[in-house]
């Protein structure tokens, strides 16, 4: 669509965003919800709370995983997916929600 001059205006606040929470879940794992483990009574919710940040963790990879691997393909010739332009207009040029 000869829109890479502005990936820019995307990527650059997606890495501080992406590198900030992925920062703030290992210092929590490591400074907050792992000592925990070691206090009696607050066992378990230490290592809850580990595996639950380890989860989110994994997620936040995997989503800009994905989209990494999304603009590279659509870089290379491949079609953007058609979700990315939106919910399908109808003849009247009403956007169509719900069921009906």
């Amino acid at each position: 669509m000869g829109k890479q001059k502005y990936a820019w205006i995307t990527a650059v606040p997606m890495c501080f965003v992406g590198v900030t929470t992925l920062t703030a879940g290992v210092l929590s794992i490591k400074d907050i919800f792992w000592p925990l483990t070691s206090k009696p009574g607050q066992v378990f919710t230490g290592y809850l709370d580990s595996v639950l940040m380890s989860i989110f963790i994994l997620g936040v990879v995997l989503v800009v995983f994905d989209a990494v691997r999304r603009w590279i393909a659509v870089a290379n010739g491949a079609p953007a997916p058609q979700e990315a332009f939106g919910p399908p207009l109808t003849a009247a040029g009403e956007v169509k929600m719900g069921c009906c």
